[in-house]
């Protein structure tokens, strides 16, 4: 059976994440003819055991010192599996598993393709989380309390289910966050707009949060 050196294999599986516009487009939920954003796009791992089979193919210098360091961010967890912070034989686990040995297999693709995704939301999050903390965030206002301010946003997540956006922003020194079915983000520079304060609780990192709603750009 035929060993890839994990770096190499986390090379190719970066290419093939760049070639889907940065995504991870799964095997099975994959059709023929498929496009996202106009763009056609094929299974990670689709295009990685093509770049595979393709001799001639030489993953860059550049990106086989980002898979080194992501390798070297998967090694880094290996105390979360050893504390059962991270459960034997999840999805995650066997990313990890993988980071640590020196070699895997054509088998193990799919698990690396999967690896890239991965890997660039947990530094985004990372740095999102440096971010806010940073703020030292105070909660404002009075419960069901009408004001207009100036917020920039820091993230926000896509929920198809209910045709909404979850933001989180900050406005001066404070962090909000609030439901909107408006895309806002176009926006990256900080704008007016109004709302209400729905609560006042605190994100999963221990931050004070003002929960908005209501919220209309001016």
């Amino acid at each position: 059976m035929t060993q890839i050196a994990v770096t190499r294999a986390l090379a190719i599986a970066l290419a093939a994440f760049r070639a889907n516009g940065n995504r991870y487009i799964k095997t099975n939920s994959w059709y023929n003819g498929m496009e996202i954003d106009g763009q056609p796009v094929q299974p990670n791992l689709v295009i990685a055991k093509a770049l595979l089979a393709d001799e001639s193919y030489q993953p860059s210098a550049e990106d086989l010192a980002s898979a080194q360091e992501m390798q070297d961010h998967f090694k880094g967890l290996i105390l979360k599996k050893i504390t059962g912070e991270i459960k034997d034989g999840t999805f995650f686990d066997k990313m990890i598993v993988l980071a640590n040995r020196e070699t895997v297999s054509k088998f193990d693709l799919g698990i690396v393709c999967y690896m890239p995704g991965h890997y660039f939301k947990e530094v985004k999050q990372e740095h999102i989380r440096e971010s806010l903390e940073a703020l030292a965030s105070e909660h404002f206002g009075q419960v069901g309390e009408k004001m207009q301010l100036d917020i920039s946003i820091v993230d926000n997540k896509h929920l198809p289910a209910y045709n909404s956006y979850l933001y989180t922003a900050k406005s001066g020194d404070n962090i909000v966050k609030f439901f909107s079915k408006s895309d806002f983000r176009s926006h990256d520079s900080k704008f007016a707009v109004k709302a209400r304060v729905k609560s006042h609780t605190k994100d999963k990192y221990g931050n004070l949060v003002t929960e908005l709603n209501y919220v209309k750009a001016i």
